[in-house]
C-alpha cells in the first residue's frame, strides 16, 4: 500500500526525527490509505508516548492538528477494548521473551512490610478498589532487591501522582522548585548505589516514570525510592522491576534496521531523541557494519559512531561512543531470526 519513501519515513518518525513526524502530520490520504496512516499515527503517539507526540502536534496549525487527532481517535474507536494491541515501549523497542516483575509486590495489593518513615499502604484517591503507597515529605521506601545473578540489566518502572493541592518547598526565599524531587537508588552490600532522579510537576492524574540500569553489577542488596521538595501527600504505585534484555526492535522498525550496527543505533537513539534538549543534526550515515550520527547536545555538537566489531552470524559485538574516545561495548544475539541486545559492557575503544 505505501512506497519505500513513506515506510522509511515512519521509520525515522518513530526513531525520533521530529521532521518526519511533522511530514507525516501534514500528509493527507482517502480511502483504505487512509486507514492505514491513521493506525500509522496512532502506533506512532504510543510508541514515542502520547506526551511526545502531542507536544509535537501542537506545533503544527490547527487544520492539521485536527485531522490528525480524528485519524488517532478513529481508529482507537476501531479497535474496541478487545482489539487494543500490544505495543512495545517508548521508541518502540519490545523485549522478548516477556518477564514477570521481579518486585511482585509492587503494586501493594497482597500486603508489604513497609520500615519506619517508609510510607502507608491506604486506599487509591481515584479508584476506591485499589492500593497504592502514600508518601509524606522526606519519606522512603526501600525494598530487597531479589534479581537473578544471570540477569546483568533491569528496567523500573512506577506510577506517581501528584496531586495539585501538593505545595512545593522553597529552596532559598523567593524560589520554589519546578517540581517533587523523586529518587530511585540502587544499592550493593556496602551501600554503594546508583542513582536516577526525576524532577515531577503537580498534575491532576497518575504520571509513569521510568529508568533503566544497564548493568547492575553487585547493586542487587536493595533499592529505595524518595520524595522530597514538597508538603502534602503524593501516591506511588505498580513497581515493576524487568529484566531488560533480550531487547528486540519492533517488527516494523526491523524491516530497516536488520544488522547488529543499526539494531544498536535504534536502541540507542530513541531514548536519547526523546529528549528534549537533543536534536539530531543532518541524516545519520548507515552502513551495513557502520552508522555514524551527529546530534546538537544543549548548544553542543556530539557525534556518535556505532561500529560491528565482531559477527558470527550466531552472536556479535557493536562499539558505541565518539570517534575519538572509548565507547561501550553491546553485545546482541540472533535469536528466532532477529537480532537482540543482550548486554552492555563499558571501556571498549572503537
Amino acid at each position: 500500500m505505501y512506497d519505500l519513501d513513506y515506510r522509511a519515513a515512519v521509520a525515522r518518525a518513530a526513531a525520533g526525527d521530529r521532521g518526519e513526524l511533522a511530514n507525516l502530520f501534514s500528509l493527507r490520504l482517502d480511502g483504505v490509505a487512509a486507514e492505514g496512516h491513521a493506525e500509522v499515527l496512532y502506533r506512532l503517539r504510543k510508541g514515542l508516548g502520547s506526551q511526545r507526540f502531542d507536544a509535537e502536534l501542537a506545533k503544527q496549525s490547527a487544520v492539521i492538528r485536527k485531522g490528525v487527532s480524528q485519524l488517532v481517535d478513529h481508529h482507537e474507536e476501531n479497535l474496541g477494548v478487545s482489539g487494543e494491541p500490544t505495543e512495545p515501549g517508548r521508541g518502540m523497542v519490545e523485549a522478548k521473551p516477556a518477564t514477570p516483575s521481579f518486585f511482585a509486590a509492587g503494586n501493594f495489593e497482597t500486603g508489604i512490610s513497609m520500615e519506619p518513615g517508609g510510607g502507608t499502604v491506604v486506599q487509591d484517591p481515584a479508584d476506591p478498589d485499589n492500593r497504592v503507597m502514600a508518601f509524606t515529605t522526606e519519606d522512603y521506601f526501600e525494598h530487597a532487591l531479589t534479581v537473578p545473578p544471570d540477569v546483568k540489566g533491569v528496567r523500573f518502572s512506577f506510577r506517581v501522582w501528584i496531586p495539585p493541592t501538593v505545595s512545593l518547598e522553597t529552596l532559598e526565599p523567593g524560589r520554589a522548585p519546578p517540581g517533587v524531587k523523586i529518587r530511585l537508588r540502587v544499592i550493593d552490600p556496602q551501600q554503594n548505589s546508583e542513582l536516577r532522579e526525576w524532577i515531577v510537576r503537580p498534575e491532576s492524574g497518575w504520571q509513569e516514570l521510568s529508568a533503566t540500569i544497564h548493568d547492575l553489577g553487585e547493586r542487587r542488596e536493595s533499592f529505595s525510592l524518595e520524595a522530597s521538595w514538597f508538603a502534602g501527600t503524593i501516591y506511588i504505585d505498580d513497581i515493576e522491576i524487568t529484566s531488560l534484555y533480550p531487547a528486540f526492535l519492533d517488527e516494523e522498525m526491523y524491516e530497516f534496521y536488520q544488522t547488529p550496527a543499526q539494531v544498536t543505533y535504534i536502541y540507542v537513539v530513541n531514548p536519547l531523541f526523546s529528549r528534549e534538549e537533543v536534536t539530531r543534526v543532518g541524516s545519520p550515515k548507515i552502513t551495513d557494519q557502520k552508522v555514524s550520527v551527529d546530534f546538537d547536545y544543549g548548544g553542543t555538537r556530539e557525534n556518535l559512531w556505532f561500529v560491528e566489531k565482531s559477527n558470527d552470524g550466531t552472536t556479535a559485538s557493536v562499539v558505541v561512543g565518539p570517534p575519538d574516545a572509548g565507547g561501550d561495548l553491546y553485545q546482541l544475539r540472533k535469536i528466532d531470526g532477529r537480532w537482540a541486545i543482550t548486554g552492555i559492557e563499558s571501556g571498549e575503544n572503537l
